[in-house]
C-alpha cells in the first residue's frame, strides 16, 4: 500500500515537472516564432488584455505592425482600428495610430496602405472610400486615389 502511493506521489511530481517545462518551451518557440526581440516592447502597454493582436512583419522584416481590430456587429456596424509599428533594430515602437472605419495593411517595406471608408459603403470601387499610405518612419499621411494603389 505504502509503495503504491509513493509511487503516485513521484507520478504526480513528475507530471507537475513535465507540465512546467513544456510550458517554457512553448513560451520560448512562441518568440523564436516571431523573431520579436522584446527586450523593452510589451503589447500590453499598447492593448487590452482582450483585443485579438495580429503580427505583421513587412517583407524586409525590420519592421511589425501590431493591429487589432474591433468586429462589426449590429451594434458597432463600422471596423476600427488600433495598430503600433515595431522596429527591431531599435527594439521601440516608431508609431502607433487609431481610425474609424478603416483597415489596414504593409503597401511597401516603409509604407502602410490605410483604406478609410465614409458613409455607407454600396460599391467596393465607390467614392467614398479614400486611400492613404502611412510613412512608418515619419508618420506623415499621403492622400492618393485609388487609380494608384494596387
Amino acid at each position: 500500500m505504502k509503495i503504491k502511493f509513493l509511487f503516485y506521489g513521484l507520478f504526480v511530481i513528475l507530471s507537475v515537472l513535465s507540465a512546467c517545462n513544456s510550458n517554457k518551451k512553448i513560451k520560448k518557440d512562441n518568440t523564436k516564432q516571431t523573431g520579436i526581440n522584446t527586450n523593452h516592447f510589451s503589447v500590453n502597454q499598447y492593448f487590452n488584455n482582450n483585443d485579438s493582436i495580429q503580427i505583421i512583419p513587412n517583407k524586409k522584416g525590420d519592421l511589425i505592425l501590431y493591429l487589432s481590430e474591433t468586429l462589426e456587429s449590429p451594434g458597432n456596424p463600422v471596423k476600427d482600428i488600433h495598430f503600433v509599428i515595431y522596429n527591431k533594430m531599435k527594439d521601440s515602437v516608431i508609431y502607433e495610430n487609431k481610425f474609424s472605419n478603416s483597415t489596414i495593411k504593409w503597401h511597401t517595406n516603409r509604407h502602410l496602405k490605410l483604406t478609410r471608408f465614409y458613409g455607407i459603403t454600396e460599391k467596393p470601387d465607390g467614392t467614398n472610400i479614400k486611400y492613404q499610405l502611412i510613412d512608418a518612419y515619419t508618420g506623415e499621411i499621403q492622400v492618393y486615389n485609388n487609380t494608384n494603389i494596387k
